[in-house]
């Protein structure tokens, strides 16, 4: 899978995009994102969600030259169980169920999208660290395992780094307050950079 950037649980962790990739992590803060990405001078991103109260919607759309892909997600988080309904236009939609618990400081969480994929994840919050991975599998059962790890600079910034084994590349981002920016590598298409913004309350 080249895009695992947009498919890490840990990379999403507690946004509003979770709904749509790991809705077990909605949490009860308000919260708004919006993102867009240009990868490769080939490929447009677009996301706006939203979130609160453990509900979470969120629209991704992916274009590719003449294709342009909408995926639609409602999701919710009801006692660490997630579950959402995903629509792929135009295909038909899909259900996901997954679910999230904590052991003293060490987090496991797991995850299926019926007749796509599913994922085990682990990982775990040290004072300004959160750092994890996912065992990733597709619907013929290869599996990837992608890595991830945030430190907290100060109040207002933090860096990020998400890695996969399937491909060779990597992602590293900077935070600042409600802003993101993200640089990706990939070993034969390149670079390509993304920007997400944030709201919470």
């Amino acid at each position: 899978m080249v895009f695992f950037y947009e498919f890490s649980s840990l990379s999403h962790y507690n946004s509003p995009i979770s709904s749509l990739y790991a809705p077990q992590f909605l949490n009860e803060n308000f919260k708004i994102e919006s993102f867009i990405r240009r990868d490769f001078n080939l490929i447009n991103r677009y996301g706006f969600g939203i979130s609160y109260k453990y509900i979470g919607f969120f629209w991704y759309a992916l274009n590719i030259e003449e294709e342009f892909i909408n995926t639609i997600s409602f999701g919710m988080n009801i006692l660490n169980i997630g579950s959402n309904v995903v629509y792929q236009y135009p295909n038909k939609a899909n259900f996901g169920i997954g679910f999230n618990r904590t052991f003293l400081n060490f987090n496991i969480c797991t995850y299926t999208l019926i007749g796509k994929f599913s994922y085990v994840c682990f990982f775990s919050e040290y004072k300004n660290a959160f750092l994890g991975f996912d065992i990733y599998l597709e619907k013929n059962f290869s599996a990837d395992y992608r890595f991830f790890v945030s430190y907290k600079i100060n109040e207002s910034s933090s860096i990020q780094l998400s890695s996969s084994t399937n491909i060779s590349g990597f992602s590293i981002g900077y935070k600042y307050n409600f802003f993101i920016f993200n640089y990706f590598y990939h070993s034969y298409l390149g670079d390509s950079f993304g920007f997400r913004l944030i709201y919470e309350k």
